[in-house]
């Protein structure tokens, strides 16, 4: 599972902490051998936190930096689910060296509009899967707060065969459990 965190100006407040705080329960809900990664989009980059891998290794410590997320600068929505699609592709690659065939889940969380990405928005759609790659990762959408693109998260969704929810600092830790429950 890769956690795509919005952390730009725009989740200030109540948004970025609920969302901090569902993404900790969340991470702390998964066995000890499902793999877990975060990777956050704001002040105009995208940061691969270091901490991911195994659950059962990474979960106390990658929930610690989590905690430390604070909300700041632009959105670079695009760039960032490119890069996590990426991730995921490396980590295919690894797990099939090995043997093993896993499940693979982005769930993204953003509160608005791309805003500084360096690719166009056709180029992400390009970065997903589709055809017969849709069955190897899903791309679950929230749209975080009457600001969010619902229109762009429903088709991010679609175009992966996964669902997308609407959510608010309320309700976000019911819609990590559906997800969680639907992975």
């Amino acid at each position: 599972v890769i956690l795509l965190l919005d952390t730009s100006g725009s989740m200030e407040g109540d948004k970025i902490k609920n969302a901090v705080d569902s993404s900790v329960s969340f991470v702390e809900r998964l066995a000890p051998d499902d793999e877990v990664y975060v990777v956050t989009f704001g002040g105009g980059s995208v940061i691969q936190l270091s901490q991911g891998g195994r659950a059962g290794d990474v979960a106390e410590r990658l929930t610690q930096t989590l905690r430390g997320l604070y909300a700041d600068g632009n959105t670079p929505l695009y760039d960032g689910l490119c890069q996590a699609t990426q991730l995921v592709d490396q980590l295919k690659a690894a797990h099939l060296a090995q043997g093993e065939r896993r499940l693979y889940g982005i769930v993204l969380l953003s509160d608005g509009e791309d805003t500084s990405s360096t690719i166009t928005q056709n180029q992400m759609f390009n970065c997903l899967p589709s055809g017969e790659d849709v069955e190897g990762v899903k791309v679950f959408t929230i749209a975080y707060g009457d600001g969010a693109d619902t229109d762009l998260m429903l088709r991010i969704a679609n175009r992966t065969n996964a669902s997308t929810f609407k959510g608010d600092p309320a309700s976000i830790e019911r819609i990590y459990n559906a997800i969680s429950a639907e992975q």
